[in-house]
């Protein structure tokens, strides 16, 4: 364990400051990334089916976009054509509502979300990677595998925290550390995140030069992340009273 622990160490060490130094010495270098969302657990109410969730799902197309130091990754915007329980679970499961916006230079992660009709803007916690020897092939880039302990925080005193590991696929051959969701700061492109029974995938990458800006969100309550989950606690406490 030790000695993978130490290789993993010198790989980070060195892939990281490979991509890092690709990625500011090209001031322009941008791209536009889209991945889709697959449900690959148990449904646990029998009212929901899982063919018909990850049908919903198919439908929805995630857009990483970034340019410079600065990345924002959302659900593309499109007309409601299924309005049914199974689009709304769709959109909410796997913790991909709202806008994550990243700042790898400056450090900055921020997640704009809104739950029971009020809005937030997070300012998320950094994420301590353990990069593996595996590897895989998406989209014709080779990736490595990195864990992350994952630990949420119950919204009240009577349920449990829950941990679960996170798996991501980074390509090195793509030197941009940004990814879906909160997930970056790996020597490479994330290419796959896979929480609890969700799984992100990229389908399509373009990394040709982009004319675009990136927009750092701005709606909502501003809170770092402990701010927000007592936030949350209240809230959920003031429901339940009422």
């Amino acid at each position: 364990m030790i000695s993978n622990l130490m290789y993993s160490k010198s790989i980070t060490i060195l892939l990281f400051l490979t991509g890092f130094s690709f990625l500011f010495a090209q001031d322009h270098s941008s791209g536009i990334i889209t991945y889709k969302k697959q449900f690959i657990g148990e449904m646990k109410n029998p009212l929901l089916k899982k063919d018909k969730l990850n049908e919903s799902m198919a439908q929805l197309n995630y857009i990483l976009k970034f340019k410079g130091a600065e990345s924002l990754f959302f659900l593309e915007e499109k007309m409601e054509t299924d309005a049914n329980t199974n689009s709304a679970l769709s959109k909410r499961i796997g913790g991909t509502s709202g806008k994550y916006y990243m700042d790898v230079k400056n450090k900055t992660i921020l997640h704009e979300t809104e739950i029971f009709s009020q809005k937030f803007l997070v300012i998320l916690n950094d994420k301590n990677f353990f990069i593996t020897k595996e590897s895989k092939t998406i989209e014709g880039f080779k990736c490595f595998k990195a864990i992350f302990k994952k630990i949420e925080k119950a919204p009240n005193k009577n349920l449990k925290d829950i941990e679960s590991i996170v798996e991501v696929w980074f390509a090195p051959e793509l030197s941009f550390p940004f990814g879906p969701l909160d997930y970056y700061n790996l020597p490479g492109l994330i290419l796959e995140v896979k929480t609890n029974n969700i799984i992100l995938r990229a389908k399509k990458i373009s990394l040709k030069k982009n004319n675009f800006d990136i927009e750092r969100p701005c709606d909502g309550q501003e809170l770092t992340e402990k701010e927000y989950l007592n936030t949350l606690e209240k809230i959920v406490k003031n429901l339940s009273q009422e």
